[in-house]
């Protein structure tokens, strides 16, 4: 990965997000994919019920881990890599602070779309700003739930919002 930082922050600034390729390699993305699994087989039963989102009900497909870096060390260090953190820094500047993680399964054919919002409606950080890294792993189509960026609005200030079930 080679990223002109003062680029980065300039795009970030402008635009609300930037878009890093490569930002792991083959081998850290392989080795994700494993640990995830491990996550799953070995840990998912074990956390908190409001830490662990399905496509249906308690069982099934799981749509949605939340904070797998209070359960598992190998999270922990993800969410505090080294070179996330100096990205982040790039953009947002040097006081940052890891909050959380979170694994979202979007593989092509399925999950939910969930509607355009701002992360910080549910994430309630005050004061409002910070930044998200989305690390794709799966390929996504636009039914399942791709990701989408609105430039600029960053800028508009916190927005209402409403619950939509997803």
């Amino acid at each position: 990965m080679n990223v002109n930082t003062e680029t980065l922050a300039a795009s970030f600034r402008e635009d609300g997000f930037v878009l890093v390729s490569d930002f792991l390699s083959q081998a850290e993305v392989a080795e994700l994919d494993r640990q995830l699994e491990r996550y799953i087989v070995e840990i998912v039963p074990t956390v908190a019920p409001n830490h662990v989102f399905y496509e249906s009900g308690r069982s099934g497909a799981i749509k949605h881990l939340s904070v797998p870096d209070q359960y598992d060390n190998y999270f922990k260090g993800l969410l505090e890599r080294p070179a996330t953190l100096e990205l982040i820094a790039a953009s947002v500047g040097d006081d940052i602070e890891p909050v959380a993680s979170e694994v979202f399964y979007k593989p092509a054919q399925v999950g939910t779309a969930a509607p355009y919002h701002q992360d910080n409606a549910y994430l309630h950080l005050e004061p409002a700003g910070g930044a998200v890294v989305w690390i794709a792993l799966d390929d996504t189509t636009v039914a399942n739930g791709a990701v989408h960026f609105a430039k600029g609005s960053h800028r508009l200030g916190d927005l209402s919002h409403f619950e939509t079930g997803v």
